[in-house]
């Protein structure tokens, strides 16, 4: 039975994330940011271990940020959202179902789960977190 599970990092078959140009992500941004030289000033970002950073560009997805560490990123029109990448859990907690025979059974466990793309929890869903609660039942 413990041979049943398998870990999903070694063997992963992930879609991989687009790497994000972000010093001239759109054109626009590009011309604001030579006008206003000063705002580079608030361009480094920090990305801390186990997080991962979609890059959205005046309301359109550019690209993801898949390491740590800090990043020069042009600070006009871009938005940085952010997601832990580290293991997570989630209890439930006393769900009532029915067997074979009609008989009421309750049943409890957890549920490990880790997210792997920034693209797909922050720009392809609403809240990734909120998601898998919701599908849950608590």
């Amino acid at each position: 039975m413990a041979g049943s599970f398998r870990d999903m990092d070694a063997e992963s078959e992930v879609d991989e994330d687009t790497q994000a140009n972000l010093c001239c992500p759109h054109p626009l941004s590009a011309a604001l940011s030579i006008i206003a030289l000063p705002c580079w000033l608030t361009s480094i970002r920090t990305i801390e271990q186990n997080e991962q950073a979609a890059v959205m560009t005046w309301g359109e997805y550019r690209g993801s940020i898949v390491h740590p560490g800090l990043q020069i990123i042009n600070p006009c029109g871009v938005e940085l959202r952010k997601v832990s990448t580290a293991r997570q859990t989630l209890d439930i907690q006393n769900l009532k179902c029915t067997d074979a025979r009609g008989s009421p059974i309750f049943v409890s466990g957890n549920v490990v789960y880790r997210i792997y793309s920034a693209k797909k929890a922050k720009v392809d869903v609403k809240d990734a977190t909120k998601y898998l609660h919701e599908q849950s039942p608590m």
